[in-house]
């Protein structure tokens, strides 16, 4: 079973639901997220942009091209605060990334030395076998 699965095992054999809903996660993670860049001028282009102009029949060809303008217009600002935050969410992942790489390095020697550490233990208990039955028979 994967570690996080739908249906996490309950201890009287139901199966409940135990993953937080999406919208829960983005509220423990946007402040964690402001830490690291500022979302909020992003958030408000995209309200500007999302949000219809003022107009009194949207469904006429006058109120449709009025969308269609205010949609055009407010897309520029929108490219231009996502091009900054994207900017920002590059450089910070560069920097972790270099910061990580001598760590992910050293993880990866010390799994190398682990599994040859595993290795060099298959055989013990065989050895202590023939150790004891080679003792057996000089007593004898």
């Amino acid at each position: 079973m994967p570690l996080i699965s739908r249906a996490w095992p309950h201890p009287r054999g139901r199966h409940l639901d135990r993953r937080p809903p999406a919208h829960q996660l983005i509220r423990i993670a946007n402040p964690i997220c402001r830490l690291i860049v500022d979302p909020a001028p992003t958030l408000a282009a995209w309200q500007a942009w999302a949000r219809p102009p003022e107009t009194a029949a949207p469904a006429t060809a006058a109120g449709l091209r009025s969308l269609a303008g205010h949609l055009e217009v407010a897309l520029e600002p929108l490219q231009a605060v996502v091009g900054v935050l994207r900017n920002q969410a590059a450089a910070i992942y560069s920097e972790r990334q270099d910061a990580w790489s001598p760590v992910a390095a050293a993880v990866c020697g010390w799994c190398k030395e682990a599994e040859d550490a595993q290795d060099g233990l298959d055989p013990v208990p065989s050895i202590k076998d023939a150790e004891k039955w080679l003792k057996a028979a000089t007593d004898e």
